[in-house]
């Protein structure tokens, strides 16, 4: 009995796992490479990662197995060139702070993707000293960043085009030191930030893309103190953020609608602090943790005092999703550790889902991401092992994804992983499977789609992944029709992208690298006939 029984569960066992397909990407044949900052660009998918040849540097893949390119050996040798801050600017260039040699230290550098066209933007800081480049964000089809400069040294708010002549000081915001720029958010068009002054220390500044337009927004605590905002989210039309409080408060949260006069104390009772880690829009509010008591809540907010609640108590992890129209998270209750937990918006809806680990200890799930109608996610073992993980937002059908490939008892510990990205109908991470090392792996769903939507003269549709964070695809299942065109459109209907189907076309794809975080609308023209469905940019 009992060799039918094991019999069996590997039977089951590869019956499950016949849906994936894993491939290794090995940058490091001698050991980890480390892969870090996934990002995609015009098709390929751009990380930074080490081997023993050229160190750390930039490398790309189409996402076919086993295509692997190094971008460039920017610092030629085994030192590497430590690139990091890949960002992407109008979706056509890579933008980021490397050491390329030369005495020249950590500047500005810029690629294509190509050798040829990888190149320093600008030696920032003239001389040995870096400029070291760092808080990256695309605005306005430009980056603005916080550099050193020559000039005295101080750390002040940069913009680059991508070119020597198109990089230059912004905005000197303190003339008489840094400014240290940080913790930039949209809204309304406008770009906040906090920033440093002599004068009225760490405060919030806006800009509209202009040096006179860039100015300070609020002076929120008089005097060279400082308020330290922090935690930007934009609701509709306005602004959220916390700034210091003395204690047993620890913060107060503000609302701006970009105005100095409309820039005021956010009066709720209890709503008196937002978790970077846990900002989400959904169901047209931003649904996000608040409290500072214990245990803290879940809240949500449609950007007015009527509209702001609290659902219920309970402890966050943070790494939210939207999935079949729930809220799906890493959090705990008074019985459990951090466990996966899931909402529905309603006080006796929000609860535990899965408990991974039976207990007080938690299996902490972290970075929950929406690929092919599942959750994907990371987690921790009663033997203490991090595993990557599926839910169909059950608790029944939450389990581990089991890699045929894998050797390593610990594959996905977090020294190693650093997040998922979707390319192509593919799922990338970094683990340590085989035994190589920390390397890049992709996992590909090979089962049939789900939660299939039925609209007019089209047999089916899928968009996925919702959440979506740099790209979005959608399937179109009727290759019966003529013409077509896909759009992306803002809550307000303005068309942001743009895209003509060509007949029977069944794929089309949505970049959305510089697309703002949000709730947008996919517009989908078939032959005449519309369907319009909610895309959530994370």
């Amino acid at each position: 009995m009992r060799n039918f029984l094991l019999a069996f569960i590997l039977l089951l066992s590869t019956h499950v796992n016949a849906q994936y397909i894993f491939n290794e990407y090995d940058v490091n044949p001698a050991g980890s490479s480390y892969p870090k900052e996934l990002t995609i660009m015009n098709g390929r998918l751009y990380f930074t990662a080490t081997n023993l040849a050229n160190g750390h540097e930039i490398f790309s893949t189409n996402g076919l197995h086993p295509d692997l390119t190094l971008v460039s050996d920017i610092m030629a040798g085994p030192l590497g060139s430590g690139a990091a801050n890949l960002t992407v600017l109008n979706g056509s260039k890579l933008v980021f702070s490397a050491d390329g040699g030369g005495g020249k230290g950590i500047e500005l550098w810029q690629s294509d993707g190509t050798n040829t066209g990888t190149s320093l933007v600008k030696d920032i800081y003239a001389g040995g000293v870096s400029s070291t480049p760092e808080s990256f964000y695309a605005f306005n089809g430009k980056v603005f960043f916080s550099a050193y400069g020559s000039a005295g040294g101080n750390q002040d708010l940069w913009v680059t085009d991508g070119t020597n002549a198109g990089t230059y000081l912004f905005k000197d915001i303190n003339p008489t030191g840094g400014s240290y720029p940080k913790g930039y958010c949209e809204m309304g068009g406008k770009l906040y930030f906090e920033a440093f002054t002599d004068l009225e220390g760490d405060e919030i500044w806006v800009s509209d893309g202009t040096d006179t337009g860039t100015r300070l927004l609020k002076d929120v605590k008089t005097g060279m103190m400082g308020s330290y905002p922090q935690n930007f989210v934009a609701v509709g039309n306005k602004l959220f953020f916390t700034v210091s409080a003395p204690p047993p408060a620890g913060s107060i949260v503000y609302e701006s609608d970009g105005t100095t006069t409309g820039t005021n104390i956010f009066s709720r009772p209890g709503f008196n602090h937002i978790n970077s880690n846990f900002i989400i829009p959904w169901r047209n509010k931003i649904y996000l943790n608040s409290g500072f008591t214990s245990p803290d809540a879940l809240w949500y907010t449609d950007g007015t005092i009527a509209g702001t609640d609290s659902v219920k108590k309970v402890d966050f992890a943070g790494w939210p999703v939207v999935y079949k129209d729930k809220l799906y998270f890493s959090g705990s209750t008074s019985s459990s550790g951090i466990e996966l937990m899931v909402s529905d918006g309603t006080k006796a809806g929000t609860k535990l889902l899965a408990d991974i680990i039976t207990g007080p200890d938690g299996s902490a799930p972290s970075y929950l991401t929406v690929y092919k109608n599942k959750i994907y996610f990371i987690a921790q073992t009663s033997l203490g092992d991090t595993q990557l993980y599926v839910s169909d937002g059950t608790d029944t059908g939450t389990h581990k994804v089991i890699n045929p490939l894998g050797t390593q008892t610990n594959p996905l510990s977090v020294k190693a992983f650093n997040g998922f990205k979707e390319m192509d109908g593919k799922l990338f991470f970094a683990a340590n499977y085989s035994g190589n090392g920390a390397e890049l792996w992709s996992l590909e769903d090979t089962s049939k789609p789900v939660g299939i939507v039925q609209v007019a003269n089209v047999q089916n549709i899928e968009l996925y992944p919702n959440p979506a964070k740099s790209v979005c695809n959608i399937e179109i299942g009727n290759a019966a029709y003529q013409k077509g065109s896909i759009q992306l459109c803002d809550m307000k209907g303005s068309v942001l992208q743009q895209q003509q189907l060509s007949a029977g076309q069944k794929h089309a794809t949505i970049q959305l690298a510089n697309i703002a975080t949000g709730v947008y609308t996919i517009k989908v023209d078939v032959d005449g006939n519309f369907v319009s469905r909610k895309l959530v940019v994370q």
